[in-house]
């Protein structure tokens, strides 16, 4: 069984397919150059783990109009004036004897007031010895107050609801849940390739403010717990249902 390394190989494996790669935010391997090679480019950039799950370890920095350095680190945030200073704080609170990559910062819609980002757990799953993957589960976490990704929720919605209460929605298609479905499981095949007896993949998605969609990254041991939190079990029980992997 050949198993994904991380989101570094998820993602050069993904990006391998064109219409998918437009869809993934920039991402590198993390190196004092590439990070503010990255910045450049986008003013707003994630450092996280490569390998690791519930967000921990991620921090994001920003280039501010006067040229100095935000960094957003869980709900905290401080300014440095110079590269150098930065640099000394992100190496002081990165996970040790982790690799990391730098990411293009994705401005995520936001949902309710007061406004909170919001992103999307997907869960594609297929049954024992079956070729054919199924999106089983679809839900918004939405992100605890200051926190800029959602490791801390503060609730966990179905998507609709994250949309319909989003400065975004107007520029959201009218048909999200089935472009989602349809990214999703173009993205399942591609990496299918790559890692043959998965069953239960987990896709971290995101509109934007424009209404785009972005795939964030993909776990391949995905925490399922998250959907009993929804209001109607359906969902958790299909789930469920798919992760034990036949009827019976």
């Amino acid at each position: 069984m050949k198993v994904s390394k991380g989101k570094w190989e998820n993602y050069n494996i993904m990006k391998k397919d064109r219409e998918i790669a437009k869809h993934l935010p920039e991402t590198r391997i993390l190196t004092d150059e590439s990070l503010w090679e990255m910045v450049k480019l986008y003013r707003s950039v994630v450092v996280k783990p490569s390998c690791g799950s519930f967000g921990s370890g991620i921090i994001k920095v920003s280039l501010l109009v006067d040229s100095s350095y935000e960094v957003h680190f869980e709900n905290k945030k401080k300014i440095f004036r110079n590269k150098e200073q930065t640099l000394e704080y992100i190496k002081e609170i990165r996970l040790p004897q982790k690799s990391y990559i730098v990411q293009q910062w994705i401005p995520l819609a936001v949902t309710n007031k007061p406004a909170r980002p919001f992103d999307l757990r997907i869960m594609v799953q297929r049954m024992k010895k079956s070729p054919d993957w199924v999106m089983t589960g679809h839900l918004a976490k939405v992100a605890a107050r200051g926190y800029f990704i959602t490791n801390v929720v503060k609730t966990i919605i179905p998507i609709q609801e994250a949309i319909d209460g989003s400065p975004a929605k107007s520029n959201i298609t009218s048909t999200p849940l089935l472009d989602i479905e349809r990214l999703a499981l173009r993205a399942t095949s591609q990496l299918e390739k790559h890692c043959l007896n998965s069953r239960n993949i987990g896709l971290d998605m995101a509109f934007d403010k424009n209404g785009y969609i972005w795939i964030i990254e993909v776990n391949f041991r995905p925490h399922i717990e998250m959907f009993k939190y929804l209001e109607n079990e359906d969902m958790y029980n299909m789930v469920k249902f798919y992760k034990k992997g036949r009827a019976g």
